[in-house]
């Protein structure tokens, strides 16, 4: 069976103290994430543990995630 991932827009309060935690105890991967500035996409990335894509433009991301 293949892995869930997901894809997500923005890193503010709410999603890493709530969503991407539940979504990391869940056992999905977290693919991408695209915020303003994609240092802080990245270091978000990274704090939970993954080795997915940063992104400042939303498009982009749109356009390069499956």
């Amino acid at each position: 069976m293949r892995r869930a991932s997901l894809c997500f827009i923005g890193a503010g309060f709410q999603a890493t103290t709530n969503i991407y935690p539940s979504v990391v105890e869940a056992g999905i991967e977290i693919k991408a994430i695209a915020t303003r500035n994609k240092k802080n996409s990245k270091a978000t990335l990274v704090r939970f543990g993954s080795e997915g894509n940063a992104y400042d433009n939303i498009d982009e991301m749109l356009k390069n995630e499956e």
